[in-house]
C-alpha cells in the first residue's frame, strides 16, 4: 500500500493546525506548526500584548525566510537588565523544540496576564526583573523538511562541495528509494561495512569486534541511489553544512559540515550579530541535540597552558561548578536525565562560552529512554535459517562472553513496552536498482527527537518552571552598607560594600580569560568642588563572582575633600547585572 507507512508515522507525529482562538484560560497546546505559520504566531503575540512582548527579525535564511525573536520583559527593560536568550531547533531534526519554545512563550504571556484566571505573580516578577529572548527556530529551511514530503530529517542546509570528487555536486543525496513518502534507512550487504545484528535484538546494529570472531555483514546508509554509477550512496549530497557547526570556536577547516568559514551560513552569522548586539545577554540556553547538564563538559584550570596562545578546550573549573549547580535544580524540577547526541566543536554554544564569555546551557529535551534494559536483556535476536550462524566458540565447549544490550537495543525495548513500535521500521527487502538487493527501514524520521504526543506539554511545562527560576539566579549589583564619616572639617571618608548575592557571576572566568564582558563600574558621586584624594572617581569590579564564588562582594574607600557628608553618592552599572545608585548614610 503506496505511503501507507508515511500514514502511520504521521499518526505519531502531532497534527500541523491552524492557528487557533486561544480561549481565555484554555491550556496552552504544544503546536508544531510551519516556518511561516510559526513565524505568523510570534507576530500575533507581540500584536496581542504590546507592553510584554516584542518581535524582531534578526535576519534571513538562505531560503529568505525570517529568523523571528520575541523579546518578553515588563515594559521596556532597564538598562543592563539581566537577560536570557532561549535558542531553539538550532539542529533541524529538533522541531519538538520549537514547538516547547513557543509553548513556553504563550504560557509566559497568559500567566503575566493580571486579568486571566491563570495569573500568576511569579511570572509578572520574573519579566519585570529579567529580559527573555526567544528564538523558536534558529534553522527554519532544515526544519521546513518536518512538513514536507517525503517526510525526511534534514541538518545540512548550506554551501555543498564535490565530496566524491567526480566534477559533479550533489548527485547522490537522500531519496525515497521504495516510493513510500519516507526516506529512512538502508541496511546495505557490505563485509566492509562494519556492522551486524545486534546479537540481542536482529533490527539493531552494532559495531562488529573481529578480535571476538564477530564478522560484519552491513553498511548502514540513508535510502538514496547511486546516480553517478560509483557503487556508492549518500556520498555526494546537495548541502553538506550545517548550521550549528559553523560558528567561530573549535570551528574545523576542511570539513564539509562547518562550512566555507564560520559564520558563513546566514542563520549563523544573523545568530552572532545577534549576540554581540546585546550585552545584556547573561545566560544562554540552547534547546536541541547537545546537553552539557546531564553529562558534565570536560573541564580545564584557569592558568592551564594555552598551545599557540588557544586556551585548551572545555569549561574552566570555577564556571563549571556553577554550571553543575544549575544542572542540579534542573534535575530536580524535571527530572530529564536526557543526553545529547553531538559534540559542541563549531556550535553556538561553544563560541558564546568560550568567545563570548557568557555561560551557555546546552539541553536536549527528549530521546528515547535507555531504561527498558530488562526488556531488552530478554528480547533475543529470532533465529533466521538464511542467515549465517553466529560465529564458534575459541575453543570446544568454550561459550563467548555475552555482549550487553546495544544503546540502540534498549530504545527499541521502550518502544515496544510503550507500543511505539512503529517509529522503528522492520527491515524489508529491496531490490536496489544499482546496488542490488538491500534492506529498507530503521529509524524513522523524528522518531528519536519528539516525545509521545501524552507527554509534550509535561515535558515543556517542567522545562518552562527551570527556566523561570534562571531569573533569580542571574548576577546583579547592588550596594550595602554605604556610610560617610566626616573625618575633619572638610574631610570625609566614604565606605561601601558592591555585593552580588545572586548564584551566576557578573563576569564568569571564560570572560575574564578572553577580556570580552565589561565590568560593572562604580562612580562616585561629588558636589561642584569636591575631589577624591584617595581612591578613584571610578573603579572596575570584575571579580564580583556572586553566590557560586568566594568574592561575592567588594569593598571599596575614598576619602573626600570639600563635601558635607550628606552630599555624597554612588552609582554602578553594568551590561548585565542591572544598576544601582544609592545615597551615603552619614555616621558620627
Amino acid at each position: 500500500m503506496l505511503y501507507a507507512l508515511t500514514a502511520l508515522v504521521f499518526t505519531l507525529l502531532p497534527p500541523t493546525p491552524a492557528r487557533p482562538a486561544q480561549a481565555a484560560g484554555a491550556p496552552i497546546a504544544v503546536e508544531f506548526l510551519p516556518h511561516a505559520q510559526l513565524d505568523q504566531r510570534l507576530r500575533d503575540l507581540a500584536a496581542a500584548h504590546p507592553g510584554r512582548a516584542r518581535y524582531e527579525s534578526i535576519g534571513r535564511s538562505r531560503a529568505d525566510r525570517d529568523i523571528g525573536c520575541l523579546r518578553l520583559s515588563e515594559g521596556e527593560p532597564r538598562p543592563g537588565q539581566p537577560a536570557i536568550w532561549l535558542v531553539a531547533n538550532i539542529e533541524g531534526p529538533q522541531v519538538y523544540s520549537s514547538a516547547a519554545a513557543l509553548y513556553a512563550v504563550e504560557s509566559l504571556l497568559a500567566r503575566a496576564d493580571s486579568d486571566a484566571p491563570d495569573s500568576d505573580a511569579k511570572v509578572r516578577e520574573f519579566l519585570s526583573t529579567t529580559t527573555l529572548y526567544v528564538i523558536p527556530r534558529a534553522h527554519p529551511d532544515a526544519a521546513e523538511a518536518r512538513f514536507g514530503s517525503p517526510l525526511m530529517e534534514v541538518r545540512a542546509t548550506g554551501h555543498g562541495i564535490d565530496n566524491d570528487r567526480d566534477g559533479r555536486l550533489g548527485e547522490d543525496g537522500p531519496s525515497d528509494i521504495d516510493g513510500d513518502g519516507i526516506v529512512a534507512w538502508m541496511r546495505v550487504p557490505d563485509v566492509e561495512g562494519g556492522l551486524m545484528e545486534d546479537p540481542r535484538d536482529a533490527r539493531a546494529l552494532v559495531e562488529a569486534k573481529p578480535a571476538q570472531g564477530e564478522s560484519a555483514r552491513f553498511a548502514l546508509v540513508r535510502e538514496s541511489l547511486d546516480s553517478d554509477g560509483d557503487e556508492r550512496t549518500m556520498e555526494d549530497p546537495r548541502f553538506d553544512a550545517e548550521l550549528n557547526r559553523n560558528f567561530p570556536h573549535s570551528w574545523r577547516e576542511h570539513e564539509a559540515a562547518y562550512g566555507l568559514f564560520p559564520t558563513d551560513e546566514p542563520e549563523a552569522r544573523a545568530l552572532a550579530d545577534f549576540f554581540l548586539r546585546h550585552k545584556d545577554i547573561g545566560l544562554v540556553v540552547v534547546w536541541g541535540e547537545l546537553d552539557n547538564v546531564t553529562d558534565k563538559p570536560k573541564t580545564v584550570a584557569m592558568d592551564a597552558p594555552r598551545v599557540q596562545r588557544i586556551p585548551p578546550e572545555g569549561w574552566i573549573e570555577t564556571d563549571a561548578e556553577i554550571l553543575a549547580e544549575l544542572a542540579k535544580r534542573r534535575l530536580d524540577i524535571t527530572g530529564n536525565k536526557t543526553k545529547g547526541r553531538a559534540d559542541h566543536n563549531g556550535s553556538l554554544q561553544s563560541w558564546v562560552y568560550n568567545q563570548g564569555g557568557v555561560m551557555a546551557l546546552s539541553v536536549t529535551l527528549w530521546d528515547i529512554p535507555l531504561d527498558a534494559k530488562e526488556q531488552a536483556e530478554s528480547k533475543a535476536a529470532p533465529a533466521d535459517p538464511s542467515k549465517p550462524a553466529a560465529a564458534p566458540a575459541d575453543k570446544a565447549g568454550e561459550k563467548k562472553p555475552e555482549r550487553e544490550p546495544s544503546e540502540e537495543a534498549k530504545r527499541l525495548a521502550w518502544l515496544d513496552a510503550k507500543g511505539l513500535a512503529e517509529r522503528y521500521a522492520s527491515w524489508k527487502p529491496f531490490e536496489h536498482p544499482q546496488l542490488g538487493p538491500v534492506e529498507v527501514g530503521g529509524w524513522q524520521p523524528y522518531a528519536r527527537t519528539e516525545p509521545p504526543t501524552a507527554d509534550q506539554a509535561t515535558l515543556a511545562a517542567k522545562e518552562l518552571e527551570f527556566l523561570l527560576t534562571l531569573g533569580s539566579a542571574m548576577a546583579r549589583i547592588d550596594f550595602v552598607e554605604v556610610e560617610a564619616k566626616e573625618l575633619s572639617k572638610d574631610l570625609v571618608e566614604l565606605k561601601a560594600v558592591l555585593v552580588n548575592p545572586h548564584l551566576l557571576p557578573v563576569q564568569c572566568q571564560a570572560a575574564r580569560r578572553a577580556d570580552s564582558t565589561r565590568p560593572a563600574r562604580v562612580r562616585l558621586v561629588l558636589p561642584a568642588g569636591a575631589r577624591a584624594l584617595v581612591g578613584p572617581p571610578e573603579v572596575l569590579v570584575d571579580d564580583l563572582t556572586g553566590m557560586g564564588g568566594k568574592t561575592a562582594r567588594r569593598e571599596l574607600r575614598w576619602l573626600i575633600q570639600g563635601a558635607p557628608a550628606g552630599a555624597l553618592g554612588l552609582e554602578a552599572d553594568s551590561d548585565h547585572a542591572g544598576d544601582a545608585q544609592v545615597r551615603a548614610k552619614v555616621i558620627q
